[in-house]
């Protein structure tokens, strides 16, 4: 039996936020098993600010990973390194990678405002 293409689509949205979820927590983990051992315990303030810093890093990364191979960045790296010319499977790859940043980045801001409400 053949499933229809949306439930397809459904099922491969679900596991991509799942698997971005799972990452994002496995930061989250490491960073209270850090806060453990440097500190001997997890400070409220401190775990909320630094999660609050890496979620925006994650954002600042997953824009310049967008932006990286845009036609205008690809043809300056082309001028000016040598690099391949621009190519719209390499900007597809680009814009796929910056959202798996975006969606861990975002969820680990959400469990920085989770930790922070408690």
């Amino acid at each position: 039996m053949k499933r229809d293409q949306g439930s397809l689509r459904t099922g491969q949205v679900a596991r991509y936020l799942a698997v971005t979820f799972v990452f994002a927590s496995l930061v989250v983990l490491l960073d209270v098993a850090g806060l453990l051992v440097a500190t001997h315990s997890a400070p409220k303030p401190t775990l909320t600010l630094l999660l609050f810093l890496e979620g925006g890093l994650g954002l600042i990364i997953s824009v310049a990973i967008a932006l990286s191979s845009g036609p205008s960045v690809a043809k300056v790296g082309e001028t000016m390194f040598g690099t391949s010319p621009w190519s719209p499977g390499a900007q597809k790859h680009a814009e796929k990678a910056s959202l798996r940043w975006m969606l861990a980045s975002g969820y680990i801001l959400i469990i920085g405002f989770m930790v922070s409400a408690l």
